[in-house]
């Protein structure tokens, strides 16, 4: 029986960033501050992602662009793809944007995901994070696991993950597909479409941006994550 550990993890951050590219600057005017907020990027994501994959010594994959160019978790179909600030392009800025910014990291990350799986399991943890209020409502969570509960290997996962979260510490408060669903638009539902849940496993991973000056964040992610790992055979999944 094989563990679980023999798996191969993948870290991805999606945005890593705020940076505008110089050539699209002209269309960020009047960006302000915005720019600096979590529209603008996921803030503390990118160390943190960073982090686990070093502690994994796993692929690492981000993009440092502000998803106001164009949204990495989010399909090309999406309403949400483009901010206010690109959705006002016409169709040939757009599909530039697109072959530049967009496409590049997502078939990469894509296809080397593809290619893992066709000999191993691949886990897949796409870090994110997530304003501790949003429209008015104070978001009652620290940190997130998203995972689509169809998929049994998700579901154990996040399960499992979860207990040893709230055993390590009380500091942070866990939960389960919040503050979204997790099967929401995203990067790793478009690799569930096409890989079974025997060969992929993808995970959201999200954090309230007002824990991120927590000193013990980092490390309890990390033990929590391993624990996890011993824990969780491949026959469970």
């Amino acid at each position: 029986m094989k563990s679980i550990e023999k798996a191969k993890f993948i870290i991805t951050c999606e945005h890593g960033g705020n940076n505008v590219p110089d050539e699209l600057a002209k269309y960020f005017s009047k960006a302000g501050k915005i720019l600096d907020t979590h529209r603008g990027y996921d803030i503390g994501a990118l160390d943190l992602a960073r982090n686990l994959s070093s502690g994994l010594r796993s692929p690492f994959f981000y993009s440092e662009t502000t998803r106001l160019v164009a949204d990495l978790n989010r399909s090309t179909f999406s309403k949400n793809l483009f901010s206010e600030f690109t959705s006002v392009l016409n169709k040939e800025e757009k599909d530039r944007i697109l072959e530049k910014y967009y496409f590049p990291y997502r078939n990469t990350v894509e296809s080397e995901i593809i290619r893992l799986a066709q000999e191993q399991r691949v886990i897949h943890i796409a870090v994110h994070s997530f304003t501790s209020v949003m429209n008015d409502q104070v978001r009652n969570a620290d940190i997130g696991l998203l995972y689509d509960p169809k998929r049994k290997p998700e579901k154990t996962f996040c399960s499992v993950w979860k207990q040893k979260l709230d055993k390590e510490t009380s500091s942070f408060k866990t939960r389960m597909n919040y503050p979204y669903r997790g099967i929401s638009d995203c990067l790793p539902l478009k690799l569930k479409r096409i890989l079974p849940p025997e060969k992929y496993t993808g995970i959201e991973l999200e954090i309230n941006n007002k824990v991120f000056g927590n000193p013990i964040l980092n490390q309890v992610l990390h033990e929590s994550l391993l624990k996890t790992l011993m824990e969780i055979k491949e026959q469970q999944f």
